[in-house]
């Protein structure tokens, strides 16, 4: 039966809760407008952090970049176990204050929750991180699906595999990657003269030092040159000179350093497009999410813009090699890894045509490479439709709320009113489809009963009149 039959047959009386089920947002939009909130965190910092008087009772960064733990009003419970969970913040015994910090995420009144997580904090890659986060039964799941796969375990880990019990994802994985394509976008703004697109990209860059500070305090970095464009090349772990000559590459290690004095080194030369994304590529906290995220970067086309280190330049270097292969297997040309490389910096169709775009998009490799290129491409722009889509249901769902507000204010009006001013016949009474039905076949039920009565009356006039003449 209709929604709307239903409702005049129960005189339009739905409960309120009903009402407003049918205006709950699809997983879909719940999931894009977290990724929403995410990637505005890793850009702008936590609405929390940076503040005059600290980040609050549930951790964060300081305004001179130190990273606070969780304090024992951050918990539930009693006072000595409040206590313990403080004390053990920070540590592998830590536990994450889930019910208050998804209280001041989501049950809040603050306008900048709606854009924004309350700490940077809660992309801590540590196994039991006491900072609240949204992503950690997500990047379980997706970590545990991913490692079943053969391809991916060696590609990422080689094979042995990780680690027992070894994370494979960090919290907010595709978070990091829609706030680096979102900084390529910042990049080319600044590179074309605009101030306010620099300011954004400064504090960008900072909440990517921040988080690689936290993540990954140090790392192996790994860089990729070419003949011709740096001559002679000293590698920092050896004293051996290499030469290249023109349309050569190679890669180097330069040992284990920091992630300050990578980034310093990085940004040295002035800002690149790509080089903020590969500096948030490098600072993930586990393999797998550095590996995905460069594979990701090396699809954008910003392998070579610098930042990327050891695992996230593998990633980089397989989504290339991905595109390269799935070229040579189609048969578009013999040298697949350089047109692959500079399909991803120029455009692939502009670089192969969009006959062999779609050729190449139908092999296995093929459209992976292109599937994250395009995909990180969407992202952006995928997160705002779901964020307007939630807040429109939302909306409807406040709607409810408050039209069920205003008819119980009426509802008390009419009961306060009485009949004080009602006529005396028919006061109160609402018509609807079946009264209207019922009343129809009952008139009509009368006039048949009218038509026999006056049959049969003139029936028996006519015997009557037959016989007394």
């Amino acid at each position: 039966m209709d929604p709307d039959q239903v409702n005049e047959l129960g005189g339009g009386d739905v409960p309120l809760a009903f009402r407003m089920m049918e205006n709950v947002p699809g997983i879909a939009a719940s999931l894009g407008f977290a990724q929403f909130r995410g990637s505005n965190t890793l850009m702008r910092g936590g609405f929390m952090d940076n503040r005059r008087r600290g980040p609050g009772k549930l951790g964060g960064f300081t305004r001179s970049g130190e990273l606070v733990q969780p304090k024992a009003s951050a918990y539930y419970g009693s006072s000595a176990r409040r206590a313990r969970l403080a004390q053990a913040a920070g540590t592998p015994e830590g536990k994450m204050a889930l019910g208050k910090g998804s209280r001041v995420n989501h049950l809040t009144a603050r306008p900048r929750a709606l854009t924004r997580f309350n700490s940077l904090a809660m992309f801590n890659a540590a196994e039991n991180t006491a900072h609240y986060s949204p992503f950690q039964f997500v990047s379980k799941v997706a970590g545990n699906r991913a490692i079943k796969n053969e391809a991916f375990k060696k590609a990422v880990y080689g094979a042995a595999g990780p680690a027992e019990g070894e994370q494979v994802f960090q919290r907010g994985m595709v978070s990091m990657i829609t706030a680096g394509r979102r900084t390529d976008i910042l990049e080319r703004k600044a590179a074309a003269g605009s101030g306010r697109a620099a300011a954004k990209l400064a504090t960008a860059q900072e909440q990517v030092r921040r988080l690689g500070m936290m993540n990954n305090p140090t790392t192996n970095l790994t860089r990729t040159v070419s003949g011709g464009q740096f001559g002679r090349i000293l590698p920092r772990s050896a004293n051996q000179g290499i030469v290249l000559r023109a349309g050569q590459t190679a890669t180097i290690s330069s040992g284990t350093i920091g992630f300050n004095q990578i980034a310093d080194d990085a940004l040295r030369g002035g800002n690149k497009v790509g080089l903020t994304g590969n500096l948030m590529a490098s600072a993930g906290g586990t393999q797998g999410s550095r590996f995905v995220q460069g594979y990701f970067r090396g699809a954008l086309g910003h392998m070579d813009a610098g930042g990327l280190t050891d695992d996230a330049m593998r990633g980089a270097q397989k989504a290339v090699s991905h595109l390269g292969m799935a070229l040579e297997k189609q048969g578009l040309t013999r040298s697949g890894q350089a047109v692959a490389g500079r399909a991803f910096k120029e455009g692939v169709v502009k670089t192969i045509g969009l006959k062999r775009t779609m050729q190449v998009a139908g092999t296995k490799y093929g459209a992976m490479a292109l599937g994250a290129r395009y995909g990180a491409m969407a992202i952006p722009g995928l997160n705002l439709l779901a964020t307007a889509s939630l807040v429109y249901d939302l909306g409807k769902m406040g709607g409810e709320l408050v039209k069920s507000g205003v008819n119980l204010a009426k509802d008390a009006v009419k009961s306060m009113k009485g009949s004080i001013d009602k006529p005396m016949f028919g006061m109160g009474y609402k018509d609807n489809e079946v009264a209207a039905t019922s009343r129809a076949r009952g008139v009509m039920a009368i006039q048949n009963s009218r038509l026999n009565a006056r049959s049969m009356l003139g029936s028996e006039g006519s015997m009557m009149a037959a016989h007394f003449g």
